[in-house]
């Protein structure tokens, strides 16, 4: 069994307007650190939020979530965070992540 993958890369599964869809998952993800970064530490709260906000945009997310960088669970005094998120987007499961730093 191969694996089809379209010539012109993993976003070839999606549809054109799915393509210029796609780049939120990103955008979500850097409005969630800069809400960390800015003093935010609500981290259930956050990743709740981001997923209501990728769906409303026609995403099914599977998940979305604020953890520390060895992928425990995150609490407000770690410094070292991930933002983890997959979604499907049409027929296309697409994966993100946004590591981080906190000083």
């Amino acid at each position: 069994n191969e694996l089809a993958i379209p010539q012109d890369g993993r976003n070839g599964f999606l549809s054109p307007a799915e393509r210029q869809q796609a780049p939120e998952i990103h955008r979500t993800l850097d409005n969630l650190r800069n809400a960390i970064l800015g003093g935010q530490r609500e981290y259930g709260m956050l990743a709740d939020a981001a997923r209501l906000h990728l769906a409303k945009c026609g995403f099914e997310p599977d998940y979305l979530d604020i953890r520390r960088q060895d992928l425990a669970a995150a609490g407000p005094e770690d410094k070292r965070l991930v933002i983890l998120v997959a979604a499907r987007l049409g027929s296309t499961r697409l994966i993100d992540n946004l590591a981080f730093e906190l000083s």
